[in-house]
């Protein structure tokens, strides 16, 4: 798993599209031999999701985001975190595409998993909150336009 460690080092670097080059051979790689849900493949979906993201590639980063999400649904219970955080990416990247109405479900249902599963004041869970605030005030601004 060369192409994920040094994907993952240029991630950490801020080398964005050198990260993402490695990381898309490390995931061409691992969807040959891994099954579907294993942790390398979800670890290196995760980073190529931060790196696209970072780089303003937003349909890749959604892409990889619902992968995500897909594996988080087959491998975790339904109130898991690494489901919320699934959502809550899906729900940044559509905001970023300006989807606001379905960045919007997507951050309700992060929220909502989020509620059961962290403790109160959680930082992930101020993240989504914050985001679902703003992918509300986006809607009513879409809304008001109409």
């Amino acid at each position: 798993m060369c192409y994920m460690s040094i994907g993952d080092l240029l991630l950490q670097l801020g080398h964005f599209e050198e990260a993402r080059k490695n990381l898309k051979n490390a995931l061409k790689i691992q969807l040959d031999i891994l099954p579907f849900t294993h942790p390398d493949l979800a670890k290196t979906r995760t980073h190529l999701f931060d790196a696209c993201y970072s780089m303003g590639d937003y349909f890749t980063a959604l892409e990889q985001a619902k992968a995500l999400l897909r594996i988080a649904q087959k491998s975790y219970p339904a109130n898991h975190f690494q489901i919320a955080i699934a959502h809550n990416n899906i729900s940044a990247t559509l905001d970023k595409l300006e989807r606001y109405e379905e960045a919007l479900e997507e951050v309700e249902k992060a929220v909502k998993i989020g509620q059961h599963t962290y403790p109160l004041g959680h930082s992930e869970m101020s993240d989504m909150e914050n985001l679902l605030e703003i992918v509300r005030w986006k809607n009513a601004q879409l809304v008001d336009l109409h």
